[in-house]
């Protein structure tokens, strides 16, 4: 099977994803920019059998003429290869996999979630529009990602209950309590909205829901006129890291974030730079010589 092309071999490896609902729309298009650039360095009629580990470690490093690459980044751009690969040899489609004797990139820096100070938040949500901060309590409150907000439907929210039902990565759903101020806020939002079995934040050129990146793009706008440097993600980061901070166990972290291992949460456990030198500061042991 290895005179499959590599051109058509992915397409239909990121097809299959799609169809059997194992990635998320922004995993899908993750996968797709980076295995589109592999198969255009190597080309698209090449056969996957004909696919080097030295044909693989050029593309990581990107163009000789181009910005030298951080770790982190070729890590992140190489994974859906690696992971392509891996599905293709378990398939047959190849003998070796030929990412196997390719090391990761070394990454010199340690990243920390960024939670946004409660100064930044209060100038985000004063700058917001009406509809946006409504997606900004859904990150703040309920942690969630732009791609669960965008699939939100007005029945999702159950008043009664006090819960919200969203649909997260891998097709997972879960039911998150929701906060007093949310619920205020949603009761508003819904009496709003013309169809209670509709999405939440429908499309304003259609009326289905509103596409993730356009949330991305909605929130974005709201931080740049605040004058607020972040991702819409910091809104989840400020999420799990105000719910360490406040005394909240690790592992009701872990079951409001939706992380599936508890390493992931212990990220926010981990003290920033900012908070080690809080930590020393202001210390003497030599007072009174």
């Amino acid at each position: 099977m290895t005179n499959q092309t590599i051109g058509d071999l992915a397409e239909s490896w990121i097809d299959l994803r799609v169809r059997s609902q194992s990635i998320a729309e922004l995993t899908e298009r993750n996968y797709r920019r980076s295995l589109s650039s592999f198969v255009d360095a190597v080309g698209a009629d090449c056969l996957i059998g004909d696919v080097t580990p030295f044909d693989i470690e050029m593309w990581i490093a990107g163009p000789k003429d181009g910005p030298r690459l951080l770790g982190s980044t070729m890590n992140t751009r190489s994974a859906p290869v690696r992971t392509f690969f891996a599905w293709a040899c378990a398939r047959g489609f190849c003998v070796v996999d030929p990412c196997l004797t390719i090391p990761r990139a070394k990454t010199t820096t340690r990243t920390y979630p960024l939670a946004l100070p409660a100064a930044s938040v209060r100038r985000i949500l004063l700058a917001a529009g009406f509809r946006e901060r409504v997606m900004i309590l859904l990150g703040l409150h309920l942690g969630l990602r732009v791609s669960e907000i965008a699939k939100l439907k007005v029945a999702s929210w159950d008043r009664d209950e006090g819960t919200m039902l969203v649909h997260g990565k891998g097709d997972r759903m879960d039911k998150l309590p929701v906060s007093a101020e949310l619920d205020e806020v949603l009761g508003f939002w819904v009496e709003m909205m013309p169809d209670s079995s509709g999405p939440l934040f429908p499309s304003r050129q259609g009326g289905n829901e509103v596409l993730p990146n356009n949330v991305s793009c909605i929130l974005r706008s709201a931080f740049r006129r605040a004058g607020i440097e972040a991702k819409p993600h910091a809104l989840r980061h400020t999420f799990g890291t105000e719910l360490v901070r406040s005394g909240v166990p690790i592992n009701v972290v872990q079951r409001l974030m939706r992380h599936r291992t508890l390493n992931t949460t212990q990220i926010y456990v981990m003290a920033s730079d900012d908070e080690l030198r809080a930590a020393v500061e202001g210390r003497s042991h030599l007072s009174g010589w």
